[in-house]
């Protein structure tokens, strides 16, 4: 499987501070989000961000070794459906077993190319992405999204997520 992000109103509650000159200068994220990441790779999954705004977000991928793919075009448009062909051939997939989490309406072009179960979104994400999707989680945007996907993955899949981050000896791994 590939889980794929939206990062703005996904992994952040989609606030941006701005300084002066219209630069960002600083995004919330959740730190359970980052931890639900780390398990889904360990547990095989593959896992990037897909996101138009580079300011803060492609450090934070490269930081936290998660593949970045920028989606807005030289003419200022946005279209993540036309990453889909290079996403199945990077990481061998299909689909089928690709999952989206977005939030947003730059998100409906690569939803409306997967399954229906296979689109995700927050619980604040409008009512007419909410209706274009297979599942609608409990909570929004920056308040662990991608942690209460990985809840209902490992209950799903019949995965011990304690198991998986744990030695033998007790110890987060």
């Amino acid at each position: 499987m590939l889980l794929v992000l939206d990062i703005d109103g996904v992994m952040t509650n989609g606030t941006k501070v701005y300084d002066n000159d219209h630069n960002v200068l600083s995004k919330s994220y959740n730190d359970k989000d980052f931890t639900a990441i780390k398990i889904f790779k360990k547990i095989g999954v593959d896992v990037c961000f897909l996101s138009s705004d580079t300011a803060i977000n492609r450090g934070m991928a490269l930081e936290r070794d998660i593949d970045f793919f920028y989606s807005r075009n030289p003419d200022g448009t946005i279209s993540k459906a036309k990453f889909i062909p290079s996403l199945i051939e990077r990481y061998d997939t299909s689909p089928e077993h690709i999952v989206y989490i977005g939030d947003d309406l730059f998100d409906l072009d690569i939803m409306l190319e997967l399954p229906f179960a296979n689109r995700v979104c927050p619980s604040d994400a409008p009512k007419y992405l909410q209706d274009k999707c297979g599942c609608v989680l409990t909570r929004s945007g920056g308040t662990g999204v991608v942690a209460e996907f990985l809840e209902l993955f490992a209950k799903t899949n019949n995965i011990d997520v304690c198991g998986v981050m744990m030695d033998a000896s007790g110890t987060l791994r």
